[in-house]
């Protein structure tokens, strides 16, 4: 055998070896994910099939329901997460308690802890982030450019219509309104709207009379994904409510549910929910 046949043929069998261990490593990969839009985000980078686990509150897409969980992102089991052998872990930094990923990092496993999107320009640079650690920058560079698109398509409103936001509760007995600083209140900005509750920060109960003084245009109610609820009753507890027959929102009929992780998770879908309010507003200041 030729001394350039031989050399030929060596370098087209280290090369299938290359092949076949690159292969190999991505086909024994496990992902654990814990927060929503760690979870969306790992999957619209087209590494889905490699994860193994997530959190309760990854409910997008429908296939990481189907997976083991390992507890709330906020109250995670490192000994839940370690025990589905990760090769890589991946988070929000809403993950917790401080122990569990202290736990986790001591492991040794590769860990990344994302900011918990409450913006775009948050979402992006987990896109990045991720879309690096993961080897997958030109899907990160597809996503990224999809957000945006759907994003500069919002219809900028003349009119910002007043919308309050309730968090659902049983019965609706106690409503916990979103006020400054909540991501509701990001995505009501975002899709041209306005939050009218500036009087506290996070999530409280208002009263009856503050609602009707408040005279919403619309009113937002978000729904737990992946959890039940009687929706047709949650609404009729709003619009048949007689204190509230004088809010604008209830009397022209404009209260909406809305799925929670959706609408204010700022993860992957952010630019169709967005768009799906900005809609609604458009039409409801129109009217």
């Amino acid at each position: 055998m030729k001394a350039s046949t031989f050399k030929k043929i060596s370098c087209q069998l280290f090369a299938l070896t290359l092949t076949a261990a690159a292969l190999s490593a991505e086909s024994t990969a496990r992902i654990v994910t814990v927060g929503g839009a760690a979870t969306e985000i790992v999957f619209a980078l087209n590494r889905g099939d490699d994860v193994v686990g997530v959190d309760l509150s990854s409910t997008y897409p429908q296939a990481a329901t189907k997976l083991p969980q390992v507890g709330y992102v906020r109250s995670i089991s490192a000994e839940g997460v370690l025990a589905l052998e990760p090769t890589h872990i991946v988070g929000t930094s809403d993950i917790g308690p401080a122990n569990a990923l202290d736990q986790i990092k001591a492991s040794g496993v590769p860990t990344s802890v994302i900011p918990s999107p409450s913006s775009p320009e948050d979402l992006y640079q987990a896109i990045q982030v991720l879309g690096k650690e993961l080897e997958q920058t030109e899907a990160a560079t597809q996503l990224k450019s999809k957000i945006e698109s759907q994003l500069a398509s919002i219809q900028k409103l003349e009119t910002k219509p007043k919308v309050v936001f309730f968090m659902s509760s049983p019965g609706l007995g106690h409503l916990n309104a979103a006020g400054r600083g909540t991501k509701a209140t990001a995505m009501i900005e975002l899709a041209g709207g306005e939050n009218v509750i500036r009087s506290h920060p996070g999530y409280k109960g208002i009263s009856h009379e503050a609602l009707v003084a408040l005279q919403p245009d619309i009113i937002l109610i978000g729904l737990a994904e992946g959890m039940p609820h009687n929706e047709t009753r949650i609404l009729d507890g709003v619009l048949h409510n007689a204190a509230w027959q004088n809010v604008p929102a209830v009397r022209e009929k404009q209260v909406h549910t809305v799925p929670l992780g959706r609408t204010v998770s700022f993860g992957v879908r952010v630019g169709e929910a967005a768009l799906e309010l900005n809609q609604l507003f458009a039409e409801t200041v129109s009217n």
